[in-house]
């Protein structure tokens, strides 16, 4: 990881145990560091069996950061780190404000995944995801393969507030 970032112009200011926090002076570098360290990790990860198989999740976020010696903190930091918690194994997560600045200046596809409540974050947030093209193809191939045959998705409701008997209304739906 730490060459891609470092050809990206990027710095590690942290290491703690299976994560790394990674700045970088332009929100385009963080994004083709993200997307080259995801591509090639994922790409080893295919030749392992499945539970060999290291996935990383990354979370980019641009925003105000305060400088603490070597180290970083702040809402930036913090907002990073919750968008990598809603990534995808082997993906990419991204703020709507890290997004609105990609646009047009990478050539990086982000999907639209709405707003998000994150840990310890007050408000929601937009948020955008990337997925690696051959799990993309992959996903794609197995829609196709099953086309023809009826299907059914069960997806779990998250009761976003603080009355109980929604709780149990969104557990039973």
């Amino acid at each position: 990881m730490q060459p891609a970032i470092r050809e990206r112009r990027g710095r590690v200011f942290k290491l703690m145990g299976d994560g790394l926090l990674a700045e970088f002076p332009s929100v385009v570098d963080a994004a083709a560091a993200a997307i080259a360290i995801q591509t090639e990790a994922n790409e080893r990860s295919t030749a392992e069996p499945e539970p060999r198989r290291i996935q990383l999740r990354i979370g980019i976020n641009l925003g105000d950061v305060v400088v603490d010696g070597s180290d970083l903190h702040g809402d930036g930091v913090n907002l990073a780190a919750r968008l990598q918690e809603v990534a995808e194994a082997g993906g990419v997560a991204v703020s709507a404000s890290t997004y609105d600045h990609l646009r047009g200046k990478a050539n990086i596809d982000f999907a639209d995944a709405g707003q998000r409540q994150l840990k310890n974050i007050a408000e929601p947030v937009s948020v955008r995801l990337w997925h690696s093209a051959a799990k993309l193809a992959a996903s794609e191939n197995v829609i196709e393969s099953r086309s023809s045959q009826p299907g059914i998705a069960v997806l779990p409701f998250q009761d976003l507030s603080a009355d109980r008997d929604a709780e149990f209304f969104a557990d039973g739906m």
